[in-house]
């Protein structure tokens, strides 16, 4: 057996193990950004831009913006349809690998 770039077969990611990662970097970034209080630039940019709001805040994020009721209900729902995805992806797999 040799080590992986010595000619040897690379060491396999799997795409749910990939996807996972790419979801994090993209969406945990500016989430830990705002959170620790460097993200104030990016909340008002967000704030410009509709994504977050001043008004009527329930979660609030950063720099006093965050989501309203409307904007709380489209973050759950593209959430819950992240988890039914990845839930049916998971599920296929299994699927196919039970079948051989």
């Amino acid at each position: 057996m040799s080590p992986a770039g010595r000619g040897g077969p690379a060491p396999q990611v799997s795409d749910d193990v990939l996807a996972l990662l790419v979801v994090g970097v993209i969406f945990g970034a500016p989430v830990v950004a705002m959170l620790s209080g460097a993200g104030n630039g990016i909340a008002t940019w967000l704030v410009a831009r509709g994504v977050l709001t001043h008004n009527d805040v329930l979660v609030t994020l950063a720099a006093g913006a965050g989501f309203d009721l409307a904007r709380l209900v489209i973050v759950a729902g593209l959430l819950l349809g992240l988890l039914a995805w990845a839930v049916r992806v998971i599920q296929r797999r299994r699927a196919v690998s039970r079948r051989g």
